[in-house]
């Protein structure tokens, strides 16, 4: 699996264990991310309104992190 778009739903939580290089997980209502690999090249976690800059997962070993209107802790 090359790619994950799970974007527009409304669920808290994404884990996932599978190789892949891009996830889209905009657009939820996410509380927390876990990638659990080091294989992701594109991470987009952004309009997620209840998730923390806080992630399980190191942004600095993925290429691309997009996280716009996130938490960030300011609730």
């Amino acid at each position: 699996m090359k790619e994950i778009i799970v974007s527009h739903n409304q669920i808290s939580f994404v884990y996932i264990a599978e190789p892949i290089r891009k996830i889209n997980a905009s657009h939820y209502e996410l509380t927390s991310t876990r990638f659990s690999h080091e294989n992701i090249e594109y991470a987009d976690v952004s309009y997620n309104p209840n998730l923390s800059n806080v992630v399980g997962f190191d942004p600095y070993k993925i290429d691309t992190v997009i996280h716009n209107n996130i938490a960030n802790n300011k609730k």
